[in-house]
């Protein structure tokens, strides 16, 4: 088992990548940078399906950009520059956002990248810079990756290699869920590696970790089994009801890919789309977390008996007596004319009572 994922971190560690103070910070705010700049941007609901942070040489970073490909320069008052890329699908999928109103499912026409590609993603890159400075604007360790603003378009790969001058860059390269489920684009980030930047030496579970958490997993909701004769369902067609009980859809089950129940649930619907609430279990709330335990309470101490006669206790009064009348003397009891009232009839039988 241990040599198997030995194997499995060498094939997912990136060859030539190196670790960085910055990769942490910005493991943890990248899904969050960039559903809300597609969102506030442009409406666009996207899902980040991976995202490799590591540091690269400056040749290996010309030689993986990818083809057709948008580049534009990153620039910040006294650091070198850097580079924002966006390969042909990012590009189609912010075009047809802006012009159709929807990602399209079309298939790409392969085409050069134009100023006009540059100009309509303009907005975007900008969003993703401006979202990343509010999030992790406080953060120290991620001084080297904030601040930059959008620079112009490089359309020459080769005044693209003399531009990037430094000798390693930390990337940020992002695939996007457009639509979602519609198309995949590439969305990366270049930033110059900062000398005061202290890079961390590689670890198998940083490597590790990401890639494994953006890991598919499948779970299933089932109802309780439902029991019917043998001949009906030997009958069963297509169109056929099934009859459930009323409780089905609040005896739902949670099951993880193995098929072992993990949480009861309920199911219903959020606007108009079928929807499964969760319901918590003994020791969790409805967020998932443990519950908060409950104080020990003291053992309290033993009470003593009470006496059947209580006639016996002293200092305590018979009360199986009624009150003598000098309890009731010293009470202002105000007297109330009642007036002439009609007396009500012996005969109640003549009476039309309400049926």
């Amino acid at each position: 088992m241990d040599q198997h994922i030995a194997v499995l971190k060498k094939m997912l560690r990136q060859p030539g990548s190196r670790r960085a103070r910055c990769h942490a910070p910005l493991e943890v705010a990248v899904q969050e940078v960039f559903l809300k700049a597609a969102k506030t941007c442009h409406g666009l609901d996207v899902l980040v399906e991976q995202a490799v942070i590591h540091r690269i040489p400056r040749a290996r970073l010309l030689s993986d950009l990818p083809d057709p490909a948008l580049c534009v320069m990153l620039q910040k008052d006294g650091m070198a520059p850097g580079l924002v890329v966006l390969d042909g699908l990012m590009i189609d999928a912010l075009i047809e956002q802006q012009t159709l109103g929807r990602v399209d499912s079309g298939k790409r026409i392969e085409r050069p990248v134009t100023r006009i590609d540059a100009a309509l993603s303009e907005a975007f890159i900008s969003a993703v810079l401006a979202q990343l400075q509010n999030v992790l604007g406080e953060d120290r360790q991620a001084d080297t990756i904030i601040g930059f603003s959008r620079g112009q378009p490089e359309m020459d790969r080769a005044a693209l290699g003399l531009a990037l001058d430094m000798a390693e860059y930390d990337i940020c390269a992002v695939t996007l869920d457009l639509g979602p489920g519609v198309k995949s684009g590439l969305f990366q980030l270049c930033f110059p590696a900062g000398s005061e930047d202290q890079v961390e030496a590689p670890d198998d579970g940083d490597t590790l970790a990401p890639v494994v958490a953006q890991a598919k997993v499948a779970l299933t909701v089932s109802l309780q089994p439902v029991s019917v004769p043998l001949s009906w369902v030997v009958g069963l067609t297509p169109g056929a009801t099934l009859p459930l009980p009323r409780t089905a859809l609040a005896d739902a089950v949670l099951r993880d890919p193995k098929g072992k129940p993990v949480l009861t649930a309920r199911l219903g619907q959020i606007q108009g789309d079928r929807a499964v609430c969760l319901a918590a279990q003994d020791g969790q709330h409805a967020g998932g977390g443990a519950a908060l335990d409950r104080p020990d309470v003291p053992n309290m101490p033993d009470l003593a008996d009470i006496p059947a006669d209580l006639a016996t206790m002293e200092g305590v009064d018979d009360l199986s007596e009624p009150a003598p009348m000098e309890m009731t003397m010293g009470m202002d009891i105000p007297d109330i004319d009642l007036g002439d009232l009609p007396m009500a009839p012996m005969d109640l039988s003549d009476i039309d009572l309400p049926q």
